[in-house]
């Protein structure tokens, strides 16, 4: 399955943590279980968004358990285009 997940950098934090995060980030790798799609820094907020493949819940945990004391972390469900229109016009025909 496809997720998006969104990560905002916590407001409370200060330069100096910001930048501890940053330099940890630059070390830190994905669990192997999540397939990177991209990965996306907005300058807003700063947030960080991430599409990746998932066959379970273990790197999704493993993520928010790595980086929650940086970032509120968000996650969601996502298709490819082809198959949101897909599933759209499956559920409109009634099918």
């Amino acid at each position: 399955m496809i997720y998006l997940m969104t990560g905002s950098i916590h407001s409370h934090l200060n330069k100096e943590q910001r930048m501890a995060g940053f330099a940890r980030r630059a070390e830190w790798k994905y669990p192997a279980s999540a397939k990177v799609i991209g990965e996306y820094w907005a300058a807003k907020s700063p947030q960080i968004t991430t599409i990746f493949e998932a066959d379970s819940y273990d790197p999704i945990l493993a993520i928010a358990i790595e980086w929650g004391d940086f970032m509120e972390i968000e996650v969601a469900p996502a298709t490819t285009p082809e198959a949101g229109l897909a599933a759209a016009a499956k559920l409109l025909s009634g099918k």
